[in-house]
């Protein structure tokens, strides 16, 4: 079959896997707007039934394009039964800004972003609002670039707010400004960011907090991703059975910046839990109660095994804590 036919097919699935029990699939189904063939690159958005609109002007424009979306009110959208609403299918090279600020609620089970391969999607001063049943990451990034610029926030959502993954090469996920991930949950690992694979960078004045999960309840840092903390951005009240601020599961954290506080887990590393991962620590602080609350050994930072490894620093040497908030459990 080749790429032509392919794009017209009438389903396109883009299987997001989250891991072996849940995963997030993007859906490229068949526009029900058929009329609609349009040259423009800008949009104004206010409604569901324009959004749904524009979806099908740019899935009908092709590859190599940039296209501008100002959101000039607040509309909900309805989920898909647990599939993602804003997908592209095959497109590739393709960047779509989004603009305003006003809220997206998803009303149902469903996500609102898929980004897939040379696919890049821009939020400004945007906020993306999830619901308590939702049980879908809002954004799932496969292979794509994903920005949250300005005050943008991802918020109130049960299924976690973005989860990025790694395909031929690429994968990124960047928060800057005054962007934030707060107050989602998830069953599964990262509440509020999921790093399967790919990199995820925190800059300026970007912020995890109060976000859930059993484990990583910020970030949760899976194998083969990368997790890249700087400037004044901060993880704080977030909450796990282990790592409520940050769990490195095999992959790489490297910070060079930023604040972890007072965040908390039920058993270990309130602050963050390394099995297995690697932590590079240039900069930033860690304190504040990042504790474990139902442990024998309540601790700040818990390494799981020895071959866990830090570089360039040593446990202990973490502003504002003690011996006492590092445990190695060999």
């Amino acid at each position: 079959m080749s790429v032509k036919k392919r794009r017209n097919s009438k389903l396109f699935f883009a299987l997001c896997f989250i891991n072996v029990f849940t995963f997030t699939t993007c859906v490229f189904d068949e526009d029900s707007i058929e009329d609609i063939n349009s040259n423009a690159d800008t949009f104004s958005v206010n409604s569901k039934e324009k959004w749904d609109e524009v979806r099908s002007i740019i899935r009908k424009g092709g590859d190599n394009k940039e296209y501008t979306i100002n959101i000039t009110g607040d509309f909900s959208v309805e989920g898909n039964g647990g599939y993602t609403i804003f997908t592209f299918g095959y497109l590739s090279n393709i960047t779509i800004n989004v603009v305003g600020n006003h809220t997206i609620t998803i009303t149902s089970e469903g996500g609102i972003f898929c980004i897939t391969f040379d696919q890049t999607i821009i939020i400004k001063d945007l906020t993306l609002k999830g619901n308590a049943d939702n049980n879908s990451v809002l954004v799932s990034n496969y292979g794509g670039n994903f920005y949250m610029k300005g005050k943008s926030s991802i918020t109130n959502n049960n299924g976690g707010g973005v989860s990025t993954h790694f395909v031929d090469n690429k994968g990124t996920f960047i928060m800057q400004d005054n962007s934030s991930i707060s107050n989602n949950s998830s069953i599964y690992p990262g509440g509020g960011v999921w790093v399967i694979s790919g990199t995820f960078t925190m800059m300026n004045n970007a912020s995890v907090s109060n976000n859930t999960s059993g484990a990583g309840g910020g970030v949760y840092i899976d194998t083969f991703g990368t997790f890249i903390m700087k400037d004044n951005s901060s993880i704080f009240n977030n909450y796990a059975r282990n790592g409520g601020g940050v769990y490195a599961e095999y992959g790489t954290f490297i910070m060079e910046g930023g604040i972890i506080k007072s965040n908390n887990s039920y058993y270990n590393g309130g602050g963050i839990f390394i099995n297995g991962g690697t932590i590079s620590k240039t900069g930033g602080i860690i304190y504040g109660s990042n504790e474990g609350s139902n442990s024998n050994s309540p601790n700040a930072i818990h390494q799981k095994t020895i071959s866990s490894r830090w570089r360039n620093t040593t446990a202990g040497q973490n502003d504002n804590t003690t011996s006492d908030s590092f445990w190695l459990n060999d």
